[in-house]
């Protein structure tokens, strides 16, 4: 059975509809990531279903040994075709910022500066301005930015730069 099958089938004993229409649109990427918690999780449970249902103990270790190694092979699996997706992922990056084009060498440090700016609105201006709007008495309704966004963005672009720098350390790139 396919890993994001088994996936699937142990979700939808949930319950859980939502999260079996996420991982059903899952790439191997994200399930490479949710594998080893998965594994964690389900040793244990497997060990006492295979105990309680077969009396000789030394077969339950085998059978449960086999499962346990199937699915390390998988994640083995995932986390090789990860690796090559990051590496053509490089490639692209690589292109990109070689380009003289505006249009495909600036998009990202455009979302960085969009990303600068919205902070620098969120910390700084937003609040100095309510602030000299009091004191003077007038009353402006201003904009407010979307946090959860602004942050996951920059969260997520602050991240890859810092698993680039990591791997820099590391000496893996």
């Amino acid at each position: 059975m396919p890993v994001q099958e088994l996936f699937l089938y142990l979700v939808s004993r949930t319950g859980n509809e939502t999260a079996s229409a996420h991982l059903a649109g899952a790439s191997t990427a994200q399930l490479a990531h949710m594998i080893t918690p998965l594994l964690t999780m389900l040793t244990p449970i497997l060990s006492d279903i295979l105990t309680r249902q077969i009396s000789d103990k030394d077969r339950a270790g085998q059978i449960l040994h086999a499962i346990t190694d199937g699915l390390n092979q998988r994640q083995d699996e995932m986390h090789s075709a990860l690796a090559e997706m990051n590496k053509a992922q490089l490639q692209v990056n690589a292109f990109e910022a070689q380009s003289r084009s505006l249009w495909v060498a600036g998009w990202r440090p455009a979302i960085g500066w969009v990303c600068v700016a919205g902070l620098v609105w969120m910390i700084l201006a937003e609040p100095v301005l309510r602030h000299i709007l009091v004191i003077s008495g007038q009353h402006i309704d201003l904009p407010v930015l979307r946090y959860d966004i602004l942050f996951e963005l920059t969260l997520g672009m602050l991240g890859m730069a810092g698993l680039r720098s990591f791997d820099k350390l590391k000496g893996t790139s």
